[in-house]
């Protein structure tokens, strides 16, 4: 819910799904069995599902295993078999017989054997469009949410650790993490070849590497006499794996014997998305053995990663001392190359050699902590290469990493008046910042209603600063099944501290209703600009390409990057971005609100378990990207597609994939390289080239090769011709740029940017347990009656 709701229709509603439904872990659970069906029957649904969108990407193998799960259901003529408002719960494939559609009562079509309806059940519980009653007895096949997303988090699940059990078998790759092949795995483009096709020629410049995942191929090399036969390879091996490491040219042809079918990668995919694959194996390596430090093994893995960053190269020449008994130690060791000698030395001088060490062993470990004497030298026996790490690097590092922590955790208890077990002094003073008592905030006027409730101007009796309250009914928000995403938004807000991003000030709970006290942003939302006429809103657009100019369009998306910069670099993907959610505060910059749909990804569940996904459906439909609406799992290259789209409604006044009707909206994105291609008619005459091109590199079917999603991250999308040169990111986040247009604002008070609402605000008593909102704030938040 948009903390600021207006009530025009014309505003776009977000979708969310039961999160009952979607429980990876439980991905693996066992399942209703479908019923039986004839072979006929079988084909029939197979034939109908392969041609729906909503089971576009699937393989045979899966819509197979869709069909064996569907039930069957028997109807008999002048039966309701859906009812236009209703809640959608299932998916039908009408088996034998024939309905009427019918929509505000009028029949505007009918549906026969082999037509199916009601696919939007499957993506969320969605309301039905129309009616559908039978005119004969029928015979129905039907397929429920839980059901669906069960096998589509299975199929997702399974095809990724078939990818990463092939990568694991190159030996190439045998030392990188789980989760980075998890990535590479992902990034694996499936292409098909037929019989006799050849894939690679010897002596071309070996650019791709491949993995079999059906079919077999042949490996030549031709000789003075003939073309002579390497070996054969089959499903689960490879070839051309060097091409990740080398730039030269390959050494044998590689034909199809029969249909193939290969994942592949290009080296410059790789790179631009991992980095020189040398490079990555380092990294790799000094990530594994700081794991193996038992000192070090509780860090976090970006914790690990940044030190591993921080290591430097030392060279020793042969008998020359790395580290020196009884000196004192400041540094800890791991040798990259070479071999050194543990000696010990007693009173009489008289050396022992404890061991041999060789490359990947380390040592001087207890220095990161302590400054205390070496307990024994170290000699290198050959020239020698460390990686090094100094005792002050590791200790700033960790301080600062402390010192975050331990600021998030005051913020937390200063919002929610929960204990904390950290000290409230900082360097010895005391903390004042604490939260405004629920008993001082009084209410004024309704800036916005929603789902759950609504949000008031309030102000601070005692220091007169204006607040917005943002209230959600206890009974609403339990009856919608979203206890856990409030509770995650408040989690998710607190963490963060940015200038485009709304700042949660405190949290409050009383009997019936939770309360979010935020800054006040009184510009209004940039929706509002976009597709309102008024005076206001007039001085901003300036019909460039049918909306903003470019400049204008550059500046509110800009301030959306760095506020992405910030979100993601706490791993959270925002998954609900569009112009609703953009308010534009009393400077005229862009303040991302509203993260009821964010979430962390990568996240340990409830159980323990590690996903590296999540497999919710929320957003808006004409910002949702294709991984979410086939439910293949998405992570924050969903906010990206999000960008894209924005980008080209600043530009145009409209999203690329905008329709009246859901559906199509749906096949439009599954469709995007087609609507996106750079001639067709999407794009309005004069659309800014450099625009097009990033909108087209951000909203890529492939979430891997999204814009932004590369090793550089963000950097890619602040460097992209449309904002190079034009925009500088650390003058905007220092709000040190002229923005385009600053809102009208006459006092603290004025909400002229807000439409009017009704303030009656009845509130239904809450009959469940308070112990589901024990970890909001602490209960018994008691704020005076309004003021009207």
């Amino acid at each position: 819910m948009s903390i600021f709701s207006s009530k025009n229709k014309k505003k776009r509603d977000a979708i969310i799904n039961n999160p009952n439904h979607f429980d990876p872990s439980g991905a693996h659970d066992d399942d209703v069995d479908g019923h039986p069906k004839s072979a006929e029957e079988k084909k029939l649904i197979f034939d109908t599902l392969k041609e729906h969108y909503v089971f576009s990407g699937m393989s045979t193998s899966d819509l197979e295993h869709v069909v064996e799960k569907m039930l069957k259901h028997q109807v008999e003529a002048n039966t309701e078999i859906i009812k236009q408002g209703d809640d959608g719960e299932l998916f039908y494939v009408l088996g034998s017989g024939k309905a009427d559609i019918i929509v505000d009562g009028e029949k505007v079509g009918n549906y026969d054997c082999g037509h199916s309806f009601g696919e939007l059940s499957l993506l969320y519980s969605a309301k039905r469009a129309a009616t559908i009653k039978s005119t004969e007895k029928c015979i129905l096949w039907t397929l429920d949410i839980k059901t669906f997303h069960k096998l589509a988090i299975r199929r997702t699940k399974s095809s990724t650790k078939s990818r990463v059990d092939f990568l694991k078998k190159v030996p190439l790759l045998q030392h990188v993490a789980p989760n980075l092949l998890a990535k590479m795995a992902d990034a694996l483009i499936e292409i098909k070849y037929d019989a006799q096709q050849r894939i690679i020629t010897e002596g071309d410049q070996g650019d791709d590497f491949f993995l079999v995942k059906e079919g077999q191929v042949k490996c030549t090399h031709q000789n003075q006499t003939q073309e002579q036969v390497l070996l054969e390879l089959g499903p689960g091996d490879y070839f051309g794996e060097m091409a990740l490491m080398l730039d030269e040219p390959r050494h044998a042809n590689v034909d199809a014997l029969k249909k193939t079918t290969c994942y592949k990668i290009s080296r410059a995919d790789f790179v631009r998305l991992f980095g020189p694959l040398k490079d990555l194996l380092q990294q790799q390596m000094r990530i594994r053995i700081l794991k193996s430090v038992p000192l070090l093994r509780h860090l976090e893995d970006h914790v690990l990663d940044k030190l591993a960053d921080a290591m430097r190269i030392q060279l020793f020449k042969t008998g020359k001392y790395v580290i020196k008994q009884g000196d004192p130690g400041s540094r800890f060791y791991i040798i990259n190359e070479g071999t050194a000698q543990v000696i010990t030395e007693n009173k009489n001088n008289e050396q022992t050699i404890i061991r041999t060490l060789t490359n990947q062993d380390f040592f001087g470990e207890r220095a990161l902590i302590n400054e205390e004497p070496r307990a024994a030298s170290v000699i290198a026996k050959t020239h020698l290469e460390c990686l090094v790490l100094d005792r002050d690097a590791f200790k700033a590092y960790l301080a600062d990493v402390d010192a975050v922590a331990k600021a998030r955790k005051r913020k937390f208890a200063s919002a929610t008046g929960l204990a904390s077990d950290i000290d409230d002094t900082i360097g010895g003073h005391e903390i004042l910042t604490q939260r405004p008592a629920a008993k001082d905030l009084q209410r004024f006027k309704t800036l916005g209603t929603g789902t759950f409730g609504r949000v008031s101007l309030v102000v601070h009796v005692k220091t007169k600063k204006v607040y917005a309250l943002k209230q959600m009914q206890k009974a609403q928000v339990v009856t919608s099944h979203q206890e856990r995403n409030i509770m995650n938004e408040k989690n998710l807000l607190l963490l963060c501290s940015h200038p485009n991003v709304l700042e949660l000030v405190a949290t409050y709970q009383d009997n019936d209703s939770i309360y979010m006290l935020m800054e006040l942003v009184q510009g209004g939302e940039l929706w509002s600009y976009i597709y309102e006429k008024t005076k206001e809103t007039a001085k901003l657009r300036k019909h460039g390409f049918g909306c903003f100019d470019e400049p204008t369009s550059r500046f509110y998306s800009g301030c959306v990057i760095a506020a992405f910069e910030h979100i993601h670099g706490h791993s959270i993907a925002y998954r609900d971005l569009k112009p609703e959610n953009l308010l534009l505060s009393a400077d005229g910059y862009v303040k991302v609100i509203d993260f009821g749909f964010a979430k962390k990804v990568p996240y340990t569940d409830a159980k323990g378990q590690f996903h590296d996904k999540s497999y919710t459906i929320c957003g808006t439909p004409e910002y949702l990207c294709p991984e979410i609406i086939q439910s293949k799992g998405h992570d924050k290259a969903v906010d990206y597609w999000a960008l894209g789209c924005l980008i080209f409604e600043l530009l145009s006044g409209r999203t690329p994939f905008a329709d009246d009707r859901q559906p199509e909206i749906f096949r439009k994105i599954l469709n995007a390289k087609k609507y996106l291609d750079p001639h067709s008619s999407l794009w309005p005459k004069n659309f800014p080239a450099h625009a097009k091109e990033l909108v087209q590199h951000l909203c890529k079917i492939e979430a891997p090769y999204r814009l932004g999603m590369s090793q550089a991250g963000i950097g890619d999308l602040k460097s992209h011709p449309f904002f190079a040169g034009a925009i500088d990111f650390s003058k905007l986040t220092a709000k040190a740029v002229s923005a385009p247009y600053v809102p009208s604002i006459k006092d603290p008070f004025d909400t002229s940017h807000f439409d009017p609402y009704d303030e009656d605000n009845h509130v239904q008593k809450f009959r469940g347990q308070q112990a589901l909102f024990k970890d909001w704030s602490e209960l018994g938040a008691d704020f005076p009656p309004p003021k009207h």
